[in-house]
């Protein structure tokens, strides 16, 4: 590329630029996988990824992709689903594709205006006996309405499968949230509903377990898988601790303490130990924890927290810390009525990007699938994931993305090669310490759009919904013709003539393309709102790195007609 090519494009406004993470910490970490020469084949930063976007998302099980159309077509074998999938023709054409290459037909419905989403009205009218499931998208991030879904697919059998490639970190308010799929999800998210639920106390008034059923059954399943694969500084520690090995005092592994998993408890003394592997240092589990410590302590509990490291190279100086704590004095039973942990988590919604007590959008359905492409608020330059509800299915899963491989000489189905490398864990692992400050960046791109563009007649855009935790991923506009005088697509380049490049997303529908237009629900008197939105939509540059003399030249240029 010449010098003066090279200016022009350093000097374009783009409709969205890469989150990078900082290139001395990736360096670093490229030394130890080549340290390490393991490359791929889920190794040891492939691991810890899963379990850091486990923590972050909220969710109970995650499988990462190598990109974020393999999930969608692995979703739909995994579920076995064969004839009709019902869909929106308001998306990337990888979600149709992914129907296409399982051998299912698309059925396409309407979508809503106020979300670009699919609408659940037009659902019912579209299902017919060889219905096999529902495909939402979340389009821009915004939550389709996933009740009215899941009541639908309820009733007549259905699966659903979320695309949720844009909803990176979106969250609901618990009240939003649908019931699981009968049979199918966990309820909720990996994060309960704060305050909602009491809890069962023992003799030391201090809270026992969750006194929700159904969610302390699923605490048990975890506590129980946590104990069969511990990791080498757990079993050290238990090995010394178990049957009142230090000084005589009862400890209890991966024990169930309200609505958490402590690592080690000792209820007499009052006393939780936690160990910590290197993802606890990324932001946003930090948060998690500093929650997790504060709803222990004002039960009565003192939290004591260790690394991996500590524990195996340190085991002396650890042991000492704990005998510590246990002679200590204890801390008195919290109140009757319990603590009131919840109680100044900052309501969802419209607050900034700080992460409270929502529920992961991600958390409903069947599955749903994330993309974490270099275009998306999160990213692994190319990559993704699927979310499942089950523990089974999640190893189904691992199995399908590694060719179907259950075990060095033992092929269980015939799987694909779609497992993400070390390289790019790495890379997703030091993205995942500043999403939440880029995500906080986009909010005020987006607050900043909206105040200046409010009262230009024929601009129309989406305010943030209400109880919902946005993760701002796109700023789409939408053109009114006779109101602004001009089409959508004069004022498309009439941006690329300053050097602004915005994206029609998503022009034009997939109904139109070769492979899906003779479907009869491919028409467009089926469709009109899709049609009429994919002809006023313009999605302006909205990323992290946005200067205010960048969004400043966007504003300009729409307001000179």
């Amino acid at each position: 590329m010449k010098n003066e090519e090279f200016a022009t494009a350093v000097n374009k406004i783009t409709v969205t630029s890469p989150l990078l993470p900082d290139l001395e910490e990736f360096h670093g970490l490229l030394k130890e996988i080549w340290a390490s020469k393991w490359v791929t084949n889920m190794g040891h930063f492939h691991c810890q990824l899963e379990r850091a976007l486990v923590e972050y998302l909220k969710v109970p099980y995650l499988s990462l992709f190598t990109n974020g159309t393999l999930p969608l077509l692995t979703a739909l074998q995994a579920l076995g689903i064969k004839g009709e999938v019902i869909t929106t023709p308001y998306s990337f054409v990888a979600t149709t594709h992914a129907i296409w290459w399982n051998g299912c037909t698309p059925v396409f419905v309407d979508i809503e205006e106020d979300t670009c989403g699919i609408d659940p009205d037009k659902i019912e009218a579209a299902i017919t006996p060889q219905t096999a499931a529902i495909m939402p998208v979340h389009c821009y991030g915004h939550p389709v309405k996933m009740k009215r879904i899941q009541e639908i697919a309820d009733q007549y059998g259905l699966k659903v499968i979320y695309d949720a490639a844009h909803a990176f970190g979106v969250e609901v308010a618990p009240q939003l949230a649908p019931q699981p799929p009968k049979g199918g999800a966990m309820d909720g998210a990996a994060t309960p509903p704060l305050g909602g639920w009491g809890a069962c106390r023992g003799a030391t008034g201090r809270v026992r377990h969750s006194a929700d059923p159904v969610y302390y059954g699923k605490l048990k399943d975890y506590a129980k898988e946590n104990r069969s694969h511990p990791t080498d500084a757990e079993e050290l520690l238990w090995n010394i601790l178990s049957g009142k090995g230090l000084d005589g005092v009862k400890f209890r592994r991966q024990h169930i303490i309200g609505q958490y998993i402590a690592d080690f408890a000792c209820i007499d003394k009052g006393l939780v130990i936690e160990l910590d592997g290197h993802h606890h240092s990324l932001p946003p589990v930090c948060e998690d924890d500093a929650i997790r410590t504060e709803y222990l302590n004002n039960e009565g509990y003192k939290v004591i927290r260790f690394t991996n490291e500590q524990v195996l190279h340190h085991l002396d100086d650890t042991l000492k810390e704990i005998r510590k704590a246990v002679q200590a004095p204890q801390a008195p039973p919290p109140p009757k009525g319990g603590a009131t942990y919840g109680a100044a988590t900052p309501p969802l919604g419209g607050g900034g990007a700080g992460r409270g007590a929502g529920v992961s959008v991600l958390s409903f359905g069947d599955m749903s699938t994330l993309s974490f492409h270099a275009t998306k608020v999160y990213n692994t330059l190319e990559g993704g994931a699927l979310i499942v509800h089950d523990e089974e299915i999640k190893k189904h899963i691992d199995y399908l993305k590694n060719f179907g491989f259950a075990g060095e000489t033992e092929v269980v189905a015939p799987g694909i090669n779609s497992k993400m490398d070390e390289v790019r864990c790495a890379y997703g692992l030091l993205n995942l310490k500043q999403v939440d400050a880029a995500i906080e960046a986009r909010r005020r791109v987006a607050q900043r759009y909206r105040e200046a563009l409010r009262d230009i007649p024929g601009i129309r855009f989406f305010e943030d919904m209400p109880g919902v935790r946005h993760n701002y991923s796109y700023f789409p506009i939408f053109v009114g013709v006779k109101e602004y005088g001009m089409t959508r697509d004069a004022l498309y380049f009439k941006l690329q003539e300053q050097g602004i490049f915005g994206r029609r997303y998503f022009y034009p529908l997939i109904t139109t393309f070769n492979t899906y237009r003779g479907l009869p629900s491919a028409a467009p008197a089926n469709l009109p709102v899709a049609t009429r939105i994919a002809d006023e939509v313009i999605c302006l540059p909205m990323h992290h790195a946005l200067s205010e003399e960048d969004m400043q030249k966007v504003i300009d240029t729409i307001k000179e007609k």
